[in-house]
């Protein structure tokens, strides 16, 4: 729902560029947390319902007269509440390695 085509493009290289970066970040505080690795190697699971379920939720949205903007106002809480949930896990994993 571009307006431009550079614009979607750029979108689209962030979009992986994040992606790319932000799964090993979390993995690795998932291996933080749990030594055994039960968490991180789940999280392929979690991940891949994710990726499901977020279309279906999203073309639902829409469906019932939500519109592109809100889809991305969501977006864009749930990375606000990922962040607020896992930066301080992440320091305190941090600071028990010391």
């Amino acid at each position: 729902y571009s307006t431009s085509l550079p614009m979607y493009a750029a979108s689209v290289i962030l979009l992986s560029c994040s992606y790319v970066f932000a799964i090993p970040f979390f993995r690795a505080v998932m291996a933080g947390i749990d030594r055994s690795g039960g968490v991180a190697g789940a999280s392929t699971a979690f991940v891949t319902v994710g990726a499901a379920v977020g279309p279906g939720i999203g073309g639902l949205i829409l469906n019932f007269g939500g519109t592109f903007t809100v889809l991305g106002w969501m977006a864009l809480i749930m990375l606000v509440l990922t962040l607020l949930i896992v930066t301080p896990i992440a320091k305190s994993v941090d600071l028990s390695e010391s």
